[in-house]
C-alpha cells in the first residue's frame, strides 16, 4: 500500500492510498475525437477503475482509517466542503460543521468510529469563505478477514438545493394552509375589522408571517391609520407612521400600493433604501422582507394589507399570486357584504357550512356510530390515536358525570332533528384532569323523512377562558365593593367637613357658656349634656373621616408585637372576663409604618365586634407573622400590590356570618345589632384605616364556627420608634398677638372671643386678601397664625408662606374639618406642620397654641 499523489494521463491526478501491484503506464492521448483521461489509462485494475470512477462521481467519495482520520477523497467531495484535497485530509472538520449542528455531528460521529458502527446525518457545512450548505454524510465500517475494521468507506453529498426545496414546500405548505383558514373566516365573517383581525392571526399563527396589519387612509387622507394587527405587534406598530404622499414616508410598499392600487413587494428591507425611515425599527423586530397589498371594495381602494417575514425574498412570485388571491377573497367578501338583501339567503348558507373550521371536528354517522375525528380532538380529549375504535362513544364517555344528563339531552334533540346541539361542558381525561370545552353539532345529512343520518360538529377547549371568567366574576364583585366603598367614603367625608365646622361653634360656645355659668345654675345640667352630646357627634365624624381615610394621621415605624401586647390589658377589660384573650407574637416581626392611635382603633373595634359575636363564653386569639405575598396572590384582590408584609390575625369562636353579611359589614352603618345598640362604624373605620395605610383585609367566617380578620400592612423598613407620653403645657393662657383666619363667620367670631378670654390679642379676618391687608398694616408684629385650610380665594399653605414673608418668625397653626392634601399628603401629617381638626374644644385649642408659641423659632 503505497500514499501520495497519482496522475492517469492527461491531468488525472489523485491524492490518496492505493495497492501498487500493478504498473501504472502513461499513454498518449487517445485518437482524435476519443474523450480524453480514458484512452490513455490502463483501467484493468480494480484500484484504477476505482479511481477513476471516484474522479468523475457526483457525489463525494471517501476513506477513512480505523481512528476515523480521512486518508482519502475524490475532486466531488472537496468540492463539496469548499476546501482543496490538501486541506481536506488535514484539516480538523469539525470546526467546518455548523455551530448548531456540532455537538450532534461531532457526538455521532465518535460513536460510530468506536462502535464500528454506521454513520448517517444531515448537518450545515460553513465554507472557509462563510458559504453555508446542507450535506448528508454516510459511511460505514470495513471488517478485514482478522474482525478489526481495515477502513470506513463513506459518501458526502450537496444536499443544499434539496433542502431549500423542503422548506420552499415547508413554508408554501404553511401559506396553502393559512390561505384555506383565511377563506374559512371570509366566508364566516361579514364584518369588516373583525375580519381583517381574524386574518392577521391566522396569517402570523398558520402562515408563519412574522407580523400583518390592514390600514386604511386616515380622515384628512394624510396618514395611514392601523384597524387590526397580529396581537405581537403593538410595539413596532407603535413607531410606524406612513404618509399617503411621494415624501419619504410615502415611498415605502404601504405608501405606494395605495397611491399605485397594485401590489409592492420589499424583499430587502435591510438594503432597500426607500424602507430607510422604518429599517432600523424593522431589523430590530427580525423583519427581512415585506409586501403590500391594496384591498378593494366598491370599485375603490380602501384598506392595505402588509404581511412581514422574518428573512430577505422571501416574497417570490407563488407566495405573491397565493396572496393577492387572498386580498382579492376578502375584496370579494366585501364586496358581498355590501350588497342587498337578495344574497343575505346564499351568505348565511356559506357561514353555515364553514363556521366550524379551524377546530377539532368530529363527523358522526347516526346508523353506524362509526365517526371521523380530527387529530385536534384526540389532543383536547388526551386520547392516543389508534389506541381506540373512533365512535361518537369516544367523545360522550369522556363527559363529566355530572354534565352527562344535559349533554344527553341536548345531543338526543340533535340527533332526532329538534334542534342544533351546542353546549358547554366539563370533560375528565384518562389521566383524571378535566377540561372544559365548548361542544357544537348540526345535521348535515337526513332522510326523506327528513331524520337526521349524519351529524357534523365541533369540539373546542374552553378551560383557559373559563378559568378567566371565574377569576373575572371574583375581581368584579371586589372592584364593584371597593368603588362603592370609596363613593361612600367620599360622601361621608364630605358630611364629615361640614358637621365639623358646626360642630365647632356648638362645641365651643357651649363651653364658653359652661365657663360662666356656677355649677347649681339651672342651665349648668343642659349645657353640659349639650357638650356631651356634641362629643359623641365628634366621635361619629372621626369615624366616618377614618372610613373615608380622611383622618389626618401621624405614621411612626412600630412594632405590632410590641404594640398589642401594650394593649392587651385594655382590651381584656374591654371584652369583659367571660372571654378569653391570647396573644400570640410572630417571631423576628418586620416592623410597618402605621400611626399608633390608628392601631389602637382597629384593636378596639374588631375585640367590640368579637365581644358582640361571643354568647356567654369565648375566646379571643391575635397572631402576628410575616408573609411575603407574589403577583400570583393578586388574581383575586383588585387592591394588592405584591412585596412584604406584616400580617394579624384577630379570631373569635363567635357565632360567625353568612356569605351576604360578610358581603356588607364595611359598609358604614351597616350592623347586625339591635336598633340603638351600635352605630354600624366599626368595622367601617377599621375598613378605612388599613386601606389609607396600603394594606388590605380578608375575613374568613362560618355561621357557628366563628370568624377571623387578617390584615396585612406593608412591611417598613426601619427600627421601631418609641412612643413616648406628650407633655401638656400647664398654662394656656398668654398676651401674644394672634392672627385668626376662618371664612365660617360664626367660628371666626368664636375663636376670637374665647382666645380674647385667655388674654391673647386676637386679629380676625375672614378671607385670606383681609389677613395679607392686616399684615401690612401691622407695625407691633404678629406671634401666631390660625388659620383654616380649604377657603374659596387662596388655601391656608398659601397664605402662610404669604404671612411669613411680613413676620419670619410667625408660628402657625392649620385647622380643618377634614384633611386635604394642602398639609397633609394622602392624610399624612407633614413633619413639623401644627395642625387641630375641627372639632376641637377650647382646652385642646389652647393648649396647642401655648406649645408652638413656646417652641423654639
Amino acid at each position: 500500500m503505497s500514499w501520495g499523489w497519482c496522475c492517469f494521463g492527461a491531468g488525472i491526478e489523485y491524492w490518496g492510498s492505493f495497492a501498487m501491484d500493478k504498473k501504472i503506464e502513461k499513454h498518449p492521448a487517445g485518437e482524435p475525437g476519443s474523450r480524453p483521461g480514458f484512452s490513455d489509462v490502463d483501467l484493468e485494475s480494480p484500484e484504477k477503475k476505482f479511481l477513476m470512477l471516484a474522479k468523475f462521481s457526483p457525489i463525494g467519495l471517501f476513506l477513512d482509517d480505523p481512528q476515523g482520520h480521512c486518508i482519502y477523497i475524490n475532486p466531488r467531495g472537496s468540492e463539496i466542503l469548499g476546501l482543496s484535497p490538501e486541506e481536506a485530509l488535514s484539516l480538523d472538520w469539525a470546526p467546518f460543521i455548523h455551530p448548531d449542528d456540532r455537538e450532534r455531528v461531532v457526538t455521532e460521529w465518535n460513536r460510530a468510529v468506536e462502535n464500528r458502527g454506521v454513520f448517517h446525518q444531515e448537518y450545515r457545512w460553513v465554507h472557509p469563505d462563510g458559504t453555508v450548505v446542507h450535506t448528508h454524510e454516510l459511511f460505514y465500517p470495513v471488517i478485514g478477514a482478522a474482525g478489526d475494521v481495515e477502513v470506513f468507506v463513506g459518501t458526502l453529498m450537496d444536499i443544499t438545493r434539496r433542502k431549500a426545496t423542503e422548506e420552499r414546500a415547508e413554508r408554501l405548505q404553511r401559506l396553502y394552509r393559512a390561505t384555506t383558514r383565511i377563506n374559512h373566516a371570509v366566508v364566516q365573517l361579514r364584518d369588516p375589522l373583525k375580519l381583517f383581525r381574524e386574518m392577521c392571526r391566522l396569517a402570523v399563527e398558520e402562515g408563519g408571517f412574522q407580523m400583518v396589519w390592514v390600514g386604511m387612509p386616515d380622515e384628512k387622507k394624510e396618514f395611514v391609520k392601523i384597524v387590526a394587527s397580529s396581537d405581537t405587534t403593538t410595539e413596532h406598530l407603535e413607531q410606524v407612521n406612513i404618509a399617503l404622499d411621494e415624501g419619504p414616508r410615502g415611498q415605502g410598499p404601504t405608501g405606494t400600493a395605495l397611491r399605485e392600487g397594485r401590489p409592492v413587494i420589499c424583499n430587502r428591507i435591510a438594503s432597500d433604501p426607500k424602507m430607510a425611515p422604518w429599517r432600523g425599527n424593522a431589523l430590530r423586530h427580525g423583519f427581512g422582507s415585506s409586501a403590500a397589498f391594496p384591498l378593494e371594495a366598491q370599485d375603490k381602494i380602501r384598506w392595505i394589507v402588509n404581511f412581514y417575514a422574518d428573512e430577505p425574498d422571501f416574497f417570490n412570485d407563488e407566495e405573491v399570486e397565493l396572496l393577492v388571491d387572498v386580498v382579492g377573497n376578502i375584496s370579494l367578501a366585501l364586496e358581498r357584504a355590501g350588497r342587498d338583501v337578495e344574497i343575505e339567503t346564499l351568505n348565511e348558507c356559506l357561514l353555515r357550512a364553514q363556521r366550524f373550521a379551524g377546530l377539532g371536528f368530529i363527523d358522526w354517522d347516526l346508523k353506524t356510530d362509526e365517526a371521523v375525528l380530527s387529530d385536534e380532538i384526540y389532543h383536547i380529549f388526551g386520547i392516543e390515536k389508534g389506541t381506540m375504535r373512533a365512535t361518537q362513544k369516544l367523545v360522550a364517555n369522556a363527559v363529566h358525570p355530572d354534565d352527562q344528563k344535559r349533554v344527553r339531552e341536548g345531543l338526543g334533540k340533535t340527533v332526532r332533528g329538534e334542534s342544533e346541539y351546542d353546549e358547554e361542558h366539563r370533560i375528565v381525561r384518562p389521566d383524571g384532569s378535566e377540561r372544559w370545552v365548548r361542544a357544537q353539532a348540526v345535521p348535515v345529512v337526513r332522510d326523506e323523512n327528513g331524520k337526521p343520518e349524519t351529524l357534523f360538529g365541533t369540539v373546542l377547549d374552553i378551560t383557559e377562558r373559563k378559568e378567566t371568567e371565574a377569576r373575572n366574576v371574583v375581581v368584579e364583585e371586589q372592584l364593584l365593593q371597593a368603588q362603592k366603598m370609596e363613593s361612600v367614603g367620599r360622601l361621608a367625608g364630605g358630611v364629615a367637613h361640614d358637621f365639623n365646622n358646626m360642630l365647632t361653634v356648638i362645641t365651643g360656645l357651649t363651653e364658653m357658656a359652661l365657663s360662666k355659668l356656677d355649677h347649681s345654675h339651672p342651665l349648668f345640667r343642659t349645657l353640659t349634656q349639650v357638650c356631651e352630646a356634641a362629643s359623641r357627634s365628634a366621635d361619629l365624624t372621626r369615624q366616618l373621616l377614618a372610613f373615608s381615610r380622611q383622618q389626618v394621621i401621624s405614621p411612626r415605624s412600630l412594632d405590632l408585637n410590641l404594640k398589642i401586647g401594650d394593649t392587651v390589658g385594655f382590651l381584656r377589660k374591654l371584652v369583659g372576663e367571660n372571654i378569653g384573650f391570647t396573644h400570640i407574637p410572630g417571631d423576628s416581626l418586620w416592623t410597618v409604618n402605621l400611626d399608633p392611635v390608628q392601631f389602637d382603633q382597629i384593636l378596639t373595634n374588631l375585640a367590640i365586634n368579637s365581644r358582640d359575636a361571643i354568647q356567654d363564653t369565648g375566646e379571643i386569639i391575635i397572631e402576628t407573622s410575616n408573609i411575603s405575598l407574589d403577583e400570583s396572590y393578586s388574581d383575586s384582590r383588585p387592591d394588592f400590590s405584591p412585596g412584604d408584609y406584616v400580617m394579624m390575625a384577630f379570631t373569635d369562636n363567635g357565632f360567625g356570618m353568612t356569605k351576604e353579611v360578610m358581603g356588607k359589614i364595611f359598609e358604614p352603618f351597616f350592623t347586625t345589632k339591635e336598633r340603638g345598640s351600635g352605630t354600624g362604624l366599626g368595622l367601617a373605620t377599621v375598613y378605612g384605616i388599613v386601606r389609607q395605610n396600603d394594606g388590605f383585609i380578608n375575613v374568613y367566617s362560618e355561621v357557628g364556627k366563628g370568624t377571623t380578620f387578617r390584615i396585612y400592612f406593608p412591611r417598613f423598613e426601619s427600627a421601631p420608634e418609641a412612643i413616648g407620653e406628650t407633655v401638656e403645657p400647664e398654662l394656656i393662657t398668654g398676651n401674644e398677638t394672634i392672627l385668626v383666619v376662618e371664612d365660617e363667620e360664626l367660628i371666626l367670631e368664636f375663636i376670637k372671643e374665647a382666645l380674647g378670654t385667655y388674654g391673647y390679642h386676637i386679629l380676625g379676618a375672614g378671607s385670606p386678601e383681609d389677613a395679607i391687608e392686616l399684615c401690612e398694616k401691622q407695625e407691633t408684629g404678629i406671634d401666631l397664625l390660625l388659620t383654616d385650610v380649604v377657603m374659596p380665594s387662596m388655601n391656608g399653605k398659601e397664605l402662610a408662606d404669604r404671612v411669613k414673608a411680613f413676620f419670619p418668625g410667625i408660628g402657625t397653626i392649620f385647622m380643618s374639618g377634614y384633611t386635604v392634601d394642602v398639609v397633609a399628603h394622602r392624610s399624612i401629617l407633614e413633619k413639623g406642620v401644627n395642625f387641630v381638626q375641627k372639632p376641637f374644644n377650647l382646652e385642646t385649642l389652647g393648649r396647642t397654641i401655648r406649645e408652638v408659641l413656646d417652641s423654639p423659632a
